[in-house]
C-alpha cells in the first residue's frame, strides 16, 4: 500500500489480495501503471525489506480504531468486533491485515514485481514473487533467454544459407529456408535486405 500511495496515487485502495507460497496478488484501484511506476514501486518495497524495519501487531476493538485516519482500512463494515492492527516500523505502514507476518522485514527476502494487469473496470492487479521463489523465478528467465538466442542463432544460419544460393544463382523457397522467420516478409522486402538474387518459388505469404 504504502509503496503504491508513494508512486500511484494516494487515493488507490485495497480491492483484493491473494498470498501462496509460491506468489502474491494485490489489487488496487488505479489506472494502468507504467514500465517506470512498476519499478519505483518495486524499488521502493526492497529498499524497505533491506531495512530490516520491525513488524509489530495487535488486537484491538474495531470500534476503538474505526475513525483513525493514521491506520489504513478498506472493507467498512465487513470487519468483527475485534481486529487485527500491524504495524511496519510504525512510521510509513499500519493497516487492519488478518493474515500471519514476519518480525522484521528481512525475513521477505526480495521482492520482484512479474505481472500487472486489469481485473476489472478500474481496477489493477500486481502480481509479485518474494523470497525462495526469486532463484526458480530467475533460473526460468534465463532458461528463456537460452532459447531466444537459440532461435537468433538458427535464423541467422537459414539466413547464411539463403545468401550462399542466392550468390550461385540457385533458386529457392524462402519459406523453407527461413522457417517462421521469414514466413510473413514480403518478397520484396526480403529481396532488398538479401540483396536482390534469384528467389523463384517462394511463398512468403
Amino acid at each position: 500500500h504504502w509503496a503504491i500511495h508513494e508512486v500511484a496515487s494516494k487515493e488507490a485502495s485495497q480491492k483484493g489480495s491473494f498470498v501462496g507460497p509460491d506468489k502474491l496478488t494485490f489489487d488496487f484501484n488505479s489506472a494502468a501503471l507504467t514500465p517506470q511506476q512498476l519499478t519505483d514501486i518495486e524499488k521502493l518495497v526492497n529498499e524497505r525489506i533491506l531495512e530490516n524495519a520491525s513488524v509489530s501487531w495487535t488486537e484491538v476493538p474495531h470500534a476503538d480504531v474505526k475513525n483513525r485516519k493514521d491506520v489504513m482500512q478498506f472493507f467498512g463494515d465487513k470487519y468483527g468486533d475485534a481486529v487485527r492492527v500491524v504495524f511496519i516500523d510504525e512510521s510509513f505502514s499500519v493497516e487492519f491485515c488478518g493474515g500471519t507476518h514476519v518480525r522484521n522485514t528481512s525475513e521477505i527476502g526480495l521482492f520482484k514485481i512479474v505481472g500487472e494487469s486489469s481485473v476489472a473496470s478500474g481496477v489493477r492487479r500486481i502480481e509479485a514473487i518474494a523470497g525462495r521463489s526469486i532463484p526458480a523465478w530467475f533460473k526460468e528467465m534465463l532458461a528463456q533467454q537460452d532459447g531466444l538466442r537459440t532461435d537468433v542463432t538458427k535464423a541467422q544460419e537459414r539466413l547464411r544459407q539463403l545468401g550462399l544460393k542466392i550468390a550461385r544463382g540457385q533458386a529457392v523457397d524462402l519459406e523453407i529456408v527461413l522457417g517462421p522467420f521469414g514466413r510473413h516478409r514480403p518478397r520484396q522486402h526480403l529481396q532488398a535486405t538479401l540483396g536482390g538474387g534469384v528467389i523463384a518459388g517462394a511463398r512468403t505469404d
